[in-house]
């Protein structure tokens, strides 16, 4: 399991992006192992109905608690009917979506008229170290769809008729030798992402904080990404 899935920084930021309130129906696409939901139902324990999507069947069963429903589904069709969702998250799973306008359209489709979309997602930084980001993620993780960056989420969202609302960035600790050690790579694999984060540009490291420990090991910043945005028709019936 990752660093940032129960980083308590990326967590808090998270929910309070997504706001929870009494009685509010969420979504989390991508859900994984439903961690944000039950972090979400100890703060707000009078939510509303709480539903995983997740194509993971492994992922979506380690979830245990009976408030949160799940389904084995696709991002790209969303089971749910139209306006019955109050928030829909998308947390670190867009760039494993392969039509992303599909999967926002989906989500306006199932969010109530004064709903919510919730991105949190890790991009580079800046474009300082967007190439060298690209490079790394490229070898490290090749059945990613997407390389994405804050200006193609604020893109997607736009021209998919969301306005944002909110938007900010945040720095999360990550370990190389944990992040490697995650996914059965090749040696070979392995040894390329090493040696592209030793060689990575002076420029690259300062932005991403490089240190080196005593482990032989390198732990570095991650940037997050983000981004809360509605609907039009949210702003034209709250000025009602």
């Amino acid at each position: 399991m990752g660093l940032w899935v129960r980083d308590p920084s990326v967590m808090a930021l998270t929910l309070d992006f997504i706001a929870p309130r009494s009685g509010h129906r969420f979504l989390d696409v991508g859900a994984g192992t439903g961690a944000v939901l039950q972090n979400l139902l100890t703060v707000c324990p009078e939510a509303g109905s709480c539903l995983a999507i997740d194509t993971s069947e492994e992922m979506i069963s380690q979830i245990s608690d009976e408030r949160i429903n799940r389904c084995c589904g696709d991002a790209q069709s969303i089971p749910c009917s139209d306006s019955t969702i109050d928030v829909a998250l998308c947390r670190q799973v867009l760039h494993y979506v392969d039509d992303l306008d599909r999967c926002v359209s989906e989500i306006s489709r199932v969010l109530d008229s004064t709903g919510a979309i919730v991105i949190g997602q890790i991009t580079p930084f800046c474009e300082e170290d967007e190439c060298h980001w690209k490079r790394i993620l490229t070898l490290r993780q090749p059945l990613r769809k997407h390389l994405l960056t804050l200006e193609d989420l604020v893109s997607l969202l736009l021209r998919n008729s969301f306005s944002i609302v909110r938007c900010t960035q945040i720095r999360a600790k990550e370990s190389l030798a944990s992040w490697l050690s995650r996914y059965s790579d090749s040696q070979q694999q392995c040894e390329g992402v090493r040696a592209l984060h030793l060689s990575a540009p002076d420029e690259y490291k300062r932005i991403h904080a490089f240190h080196h420990t005593e482990e032989d090991d390198i732990v570095f910043d991650n940037c997050w990404t983000f981004i809360r945005a509605v609907k039009p028709s949210y702003f034209s019936e709250s000025d009602r």
